[in-house]
């Protein structure tokens, strides 16, 4: 079974349901990233310019990002009510800021 996300470009991506393939797996492979995983980037990191977060969820790392004064461009494939849905980071031909930080689902979804 599939559910089709119609994108913002019009694009329709397949994505499989929820549970239905690996049902010990998070729907859409929906895992924040912890804001410790986050803050120990940047006690080793520092970026210059905006930051991309491509994959941003809930915005687990954009919030962390932002917190520390970054500018941060976040959006995510599935509308999670953080940042911009409906963007398919993958088929992008130019980033949206000079810096990308994400932590991507590695399942296919489908697509």
């Amino acid at each position: 079974m599939s559910t089709s996300i119609l994108l913002k470009n019009s694009e329709n991506a397949k994505v499989s349901a929820p549970n239905n393939r690996y049902p010990k797996r998070a729907a859409f492979e929906f895992y924040p990233t912890p804001p410790e995983a986050t803050r120990a980037l940047l006690s080793v990191e520092s970026f210059e310019g905006d930051i991309w977060e491509p994959a941003c969820g809930d915005g687990a790392i954009s919030k962390v990002l932002e917190a520390a004064g970054y500018q941060v461009v976040s959006t995510d494939l599935i509308d999670r009510g953080y940042g911009a849905g409906g963007h398919n980071f993958l088929k992008s031909d130019t980033p949206l800021a000079k810096n990308i930080i994400t932590n991507p689902p590695y399942g296919t979804h489908g697509l």
